[in-house]
């Protein structure tokens, strides 16, 4: 298996962790990492590969991190959302029972 294959697979696993561990702060930096190493791949000359099999496994963990991650994610913003939803709903209340 090839180094840039392992790397993509090795970060889309922190990305991943990160995500379910709620460290949110961490996914840009990651994020960047990853992204990064896709471009590598994508660049890299099409070879021919000795074992097929162990690459598309690869690449379908690769793939199925990438789901959870994007699933993770949605989450989080539905719940960012929510938040700034009640945050928002809190001000117009305040605002509107302000004496003047």
């Amino acid at each position: 298996m090839s180094a840039p294959y392992q790397r993509v697979l090795a970060l889309s696993e922190r990305m991943l962790a990160s995500a379910q561990g709620g460290n949110w702060e961490n996914l840009p930096g990651e994020g960047k990492a990853y992204f990064d190493a896709i471009q590598l791949i994508r660049s890299a000359p099409v070879v021919e590969v000795d074992n097929p099999e162990k690459y598309a496994a690869v690449i379908s963990c690769i793939l199925e991190n990438d789901a959870k991650i994007k699933s993770l994610i949605k989450a989080r913003m539905d719940d960012l959302r929510g938040a700034m939803g009640s945050v928002n709903q809190s001000i117009r209340l305040n605002e509107a029972y302000r004496p003047r």
